[in-house]
């Protein structure tokens, strides 16, 4: 392995690290934070940290006390404000990613990157599981309505947000950083799915693999295989965006 290709190795990992623990302590503190200006929490940063990994982690929010009392409403805006900090880290990062300046610097450019990558999988992961209680679970209770209305929308966003990452952004690192094989461009592709596995893991295990828990894990590799598939770097949609595309283009 090349002098290059282990730097790439170390600023991936470094990267990953890093963004895992922003994007989950962003996505609870988004919950906390609307929970406070509600009023149901003292402190914006008070939430429930397990462990170390994060596994289980928590904003500590009452959902049952109040829906009890009656503020549908203020569930409803607690439970989806995490999701939307996660939908607003993925914009974000799509958007430096086109910098000139981000673009140059590689431990940016991997890191901004890999803290899409992992919002879009959450993302992913969040649509996959509106039927089960969870955020969007208490997004759709508190509002009374069917969660097919945070579903079907979720899907089409969702959808649109994958084709973006893997038919431009992932691209532009096989283009940018010095990972030129079809080898290690598949590893790297595989790499982005990390997100995933961890997800369905903690949920199947948390759930006891009910039914749904297993429908919904198995839409995801469906999905998962169908993207590696289409998306292999060895695949000439890949290979001839790669050599007609320049920096410039990207900018």
């Amino acid at each position: 392995m090349s002098q290059k290709s282990v730097k790439v190795l170390v600023l991936t990992l470094i990267s990953i690290i890093l963004t895992y623990y922003i994007s989950v302590l962003m996505h609870e503190y988004g919950h906390a934070t609307t929970a406070w200006l509600l009023g149901y929490k003292k402190s914006p940063v008070d939430i429930y940290i397990g462990n170390w990994l994060l596994l289980p982690v928590s904003e500590a929010v009452d959902y049952a006390g109040i829906l009890a009392s009656g503020h549908g409403l203020s569930e409803a805006l607690i439970g989806i404000s995490g999701i939307s900090v996660t939908f607003f880290l993925f914009l974000i990062s799509l958007l430096l990613l086109n910098r000139r300046y981000i673009q140059k610097h590689i431990l940016l450019l991997s890191f901004f990157f890999w803290l899409a990558n992992i919002n879009l999988m959450e993302m992913f992961s969040y649509i996959n599981r509106t039927f089960i209680m969870g955020d969007i679970g208490e997004f759709v209770q508190g509002l009374n309505i069917s969660p097919l209305w945070i579903f079907i929308p979720g899907v089409f966003i969702v959808c649109l947000a994958i084709y973006r990452f893997y038919s431009v952004e992932i691209i532009k690192m096989f283009m940018l950083l010095p990972i030129k094989t079809v080898f290690m461009q598949r590893i790297f592709l595989w790499i982005t799915f990390w997100p995933l596995i961890l997800t369905a893991l903690y949920w199947g295990r948390s759930l006891g693999w009910e039914l749904l828990a297993a429908i919904t894990n198995s839409v995801s590799v469906f999905i998962v295989i169908l993207i590696l598939i289409l998306c292999d770097p060895a695949r000439s949609w890949i290979r001839n965006n790669i050599e007609k595309n320049k920096l410039l283009q990207f900018t």
